[in-house]
């Protein structure tokens, strides 16, 4: 109604909307569309990319946890967040057999059975384990370790957990589509008796609960802990320590966890496997962004001889935070 009254008001108002669209264009959009027509590597290229990034910046420090350096996340987190990654293209060159359900693809770490729907998260745990996530200074898979892998999937953890010399992998999974290709992956290294697959997943005490996740998701997403969405099946969870008592373990030198939110249990499940054999531990931080608060101080409660570090900083979708946190034991407690 004012500005029906005020004609030079509103015009003012629309050249001022029109100036901010063409600004946003400027700033946002054109850099992206450019980034994409300039060949890459000339000079060009670089400065477009910088420009996106100079617009990302403020987001990414905004929902930065404290324990991310500012310095890090300007630079090395920064640069990743503009990086681009593998189309889908590109992976689907990789794949050597394929039907509705299951694909057999070859990566820089071997051939692997997935799920037909997790191609690209396929090549992301390849590019983990060549980044060595799960390892920080001591805490990292030695020789004749015996590890529990909480969290297999189809395996391309445990292969490298292998090749770095683990005695024997406990492999833990319970999804049946992830489970039937761990079986595929692995039928050599369980001939063997490198690898036992163990068919449940981990928790606070025994339970039968929904798997969800989210319609065309990867299956590495599905979560017990979080409500992803659809139902997807009912699977058998137990403990730690359980686990441990039930395939007569002798001892337990190393422990990696990823399993959707649902960290926190397991460790609680895992009390007095931790408090005999002081395993060193790499648990994912990424799956809430309370997880790099919360987690150490579990450890911190449940073990009070054992010292944590968080690991490298990444974007992880909502929040620039911790991806995994690196546990080891240091001293009895007081």
């Amino acid at each position: 109604m004012i500005l029906s009254h005020h004609p030079t008001a509103r015009k003012i108002l629309l050249r001022t909307i029109r100036l901010a669209t063409w600004i946003l264009a400027l700033f946002v959009l054109a850099p992206s569309l450019l980034v994409r027509a300039t060949p890459e590597g000339t000079w060009l290229y670089r400065a477009e990319k910088g420009l996106r990034l100079y617009v990302a910046l403020p987001r990414l420090i905004i929902v930065r946890h404290p324990a991310c350096p500012l310095s890090e996340t300007v630079g090395r987190i920064g640069r990743e967040y503009m990086s681009e990654n593998h189309t889908f293209e590109q992976e689907a060159a990789f794949i050597l057999v394929s039907d509705h359900q299951f694909s057999n693809v070859h990566t820089p770490l071997g051939e692997f059975w997935i799920p037909a729907r997790d191609l690209r998260t396929l090549f992301e745990m390849v590019d983990e384990q060549q980044r060595a996530i799960y390892e920080h200074g001591a805490v990292r898979v030695r020789p004749g370790d015996i590890v529990l892998d909480c969290g297999a999937n189809v395996g391309v953890t445990v292969r490298a957990e292998l090749a770095r010399g683990a005695g024997l992998v406990v492999a833990i999974e319970p999804a049946s589509a992830p489970l039937d290709c761990l079986r595929r992956n692995l039928a050599s290294e369980l001939q063997q008796g490198k690898v036992i697959i163990y068919p449940r997943g981990v928790w606070d005490r025994d339970a039968e609960l929904e798997l969800t996740n989210a319609p065309n998701s990867a299956s590495t997403t599905a979560s017990v802990a979080i409500q992803l969405g659809q139902p997807v099946e009912k699977i058998r969870l137990t403990t730690i320590d359980r686990i441990v008592q039930e395939l007569h373990l002798q001892r337990v030198d190393f422990i990696k966890m990823d399993i959707e939110g649902s960290e926190g249990p397991a460790l609680q499940g895992a009390l007095h496997t931790v408090a005999a054999f002081h395993p060193r531990m790499a648990i994912s931080l990424e799956h809430r962004p309370t997880d790099p608060d919360t987690l150490p101080a579990l450890v911190h409660r449940l073990w009070p001889g054992y010292e944590t570090i968080c690991g490298p900083c990444e974007w992880q979708g909502t929040a620039v935070q911790p991806n995994v946190m690196f546990a080891q034991f240091v001293a009895p407690p007081r």
